[in-house]
């Protein structure tokens, strides 16, 4: 099971790699509008990515809860439930942590329109 220790390591690796990224002169100045809207869309689509698992799994609890027999049965389902969301959230801030990272990488050559003629 994870900690919060370890949630508070990935954090402040996050933001340790941000604040590298900008000492680096990696700074969102330095980026084209491309290259920002790239790097916001990959964040955003991973963490809806990664909201749409933990939405899809509350619901499964719930649907789990509803076939418990008794007390004992809903307390192991919630603290499995909840020990593997810890460990999950974890993991994400990892993820996150690394798509920042890629977003922050070299500058991807921007291409130009070709017209199809001939040079």
């Amino acid at each position: 099971m994870s900690n919060g220790n370890e949630t508070k390591t990935a954090v402040e690796d996050f933001f340790k790699i941000t604040n590298d990224a900008m000492k680096d002169g990696m700074s969102l100045v330095s980026k084209s509008p491309q290259q920002l809207a790239d790097a916001w869309l990959r964040v955003g689509t991973e963490f809806l990515r990664f909201a749409s698992h933990r939405f899809a799994a509350q619901a499964e609890l719930l649907a789990t809860l509803r076939s418990c027999k008794d007390v004992d049965e809903v307390v192991a389902t919630e603290t499995r439930f909840f020990e593997n969301a810890a460990d999950e959230y974890s993991q994400e801030f990892d993820r996150l942590a690394e798509v920042s990272r890629e977003g922050a990488g070299a500058p991807t050559p921007i291409r130009k329109k070709t017209t199809g003629k001939a040079a």
